[in-house]
């Protein structure tokens, strides 16, 4: 074969090579459709407790999705239409969703596998999984991995059952594991392990409290979903400026101030309805705030 013949054998094998690699980063087995951010900030998380060979993922964000040519411009792009198999995996928060037909006809044409479920705790509908592809036993498994709550373990952990049970892969997994609905939060505790970490922040907080300077202690309260989707820049940001100023400062998550109780020593006082999240905050001896 002469230099210029040679030349051009090569030039078209690299091109190919291009092709077919760019055909492989193109190649999704994972679809994630979901209202709420914080699934996809869970998953962003998620992904980097993977194995690194695990199936690779797109996501739709359902906030985004306006109207229904949005939905439409989607399924029938030339990135979705190319997938062999791929698994979808839809929480809803309530109905009317934009183009969510197209979504349907696509995973049936397709022959993709397709699991719907509420994006509200606990709840179980029979329309959505009416809707679903999969054997029941799969839809109660990722319900209950969502109902555990949707920290990065359990999610890291959903994938992995649904890629051995769906797409025969074979990582292993571990059943999901229950979070607690409020807690303390400092990020400098946030590399110990769960219960190391419960541990140290109400000791730094009750120290905060016998320091014999008593500066001021300001709680930041902020929503439970960012501390399980590990999206805490913000408190991070807001406890790192009250430091600065020479106060104290903690988090405290809480998945919602109506669940209350009857407590009966609140700085001396019985409370009837006191908001369970803000117990964190007591000394449970004297039941004075810390």
């Amino acid at each position: 074969m002469g230099d210029d013949a040679r030349h051009d054998h090569e030039h078209a094998h690299g091109r190919d090579n291009d092709q077919n690699s760019k055909r492989r980063q193109d190649r999704f087995q994972f679809l994630l459709v979901s209202h709420k951010d914080t699934d996809i900030l869970t998953l962003n998380t998620a992904k980097c407790m993977l194995p690194l060979d695990f199936p690779s993922f797109e996501t739709i964000n359902l906030g985004e999705i306006k109207e229904d040519a949005d939905m439409k411009r989607l399924v029938t792009s030339e990135l979705y239409q190319q997938q062999p198999h791929i698994v979808i995996l839809v929480r809803l928060l309530g109905r009317g969703v934009p183009g969510f037909s197209h979504l349907l006809e696509y995973a049936e044409q397709k022959d993709h596998d397709l699991i719907v479920v509420s994006g509200v705790p606990g709840s179980f509908e029979p329309d959505l999984t009416a809707m679903c592809t999969v054997s029941t036993e799969t839809i109660h498994q990722v319900m209950a991995y969502f109902n555990a709550d949707g920290c990065s373990h359990n999610m890291t952990n959903m994938f992995c059952y649904l890629a051995d049970h769906l797409l025969k892969c074979g990582f292993g997994y571990d059943a999901p594991s229950v979070q607690p609905d409020h807690g303390l939060y400092h990020p400098q505790f946030q590399s110990s392990p769960t219960c190391d970490r419960e541990h140290r922040a109400k000791s730094y907080l009750e120290d905060c409290y016998t320091a014999s300077d008593r500066k001021p202690t300001i709680c930041v309260i902020f929503y439970r979903c960012h501390f399980l989707s590990e999206n805490t820049s913000f408190v991070d940001a807001i406890l790192d400026e009250l430091e600065a100023l020479d106060l104290n400062a903690i988090g405290l998550f809480t998945e919602t101030l109506r669940e209350h109780k009857y407590h009966g020593n609140v700085n001396g006082t019985i409370v009837e309805r006191f908001p369970t999240a803000l117990t964190y905050l007591l000394d449970k001896q004297s039941g004075n705030c810390l």
